[in-house]
């Protein structure tokens, strides 16, 4: 797992993206697709791109994002594998 832990607010989101980051030359991140569920959650099927910093190595991955919003507002951010990962996590 990516960067394990529990991250808080802008500044723990801040860090988690630094450390990511670090380990890469080049990254980026490509939304396919979106799907509401509910009033609450947003899963988003990403595409995830870059090459490892020193070791040139190249990758390419789909992975699921879930976000959780309360009052109108991002409360969490969870990075999935896949959407089963992120289904099961909103119905828990």
């Amino acid at each position: 797992m990516a960067n394990p832990g529990r991250f808080v607010g802008r500044e723990g989101y801040l860090t988690w993206v630094g450390r990511w980051l670090e380990a890469w030359e080049s990254f980026t991140v490509e939304p396919l697709e979106f799907e509401a569920l509910g009033d609450r959650y947003v899963v988003g099927r990403i595409l995830q791109r870059g090459k490892g910093r020193g070791s040139g190595v190249e990758i390419s991955m789909e992975t699921t994002y879930l976000f959780d919003f309360r009052d109108g507002r991002l409360a969490r951010f969870q990075v999935y594998p896949d959407r089963e990962q992120a289904l099961a996590a909103a119905r828990a």
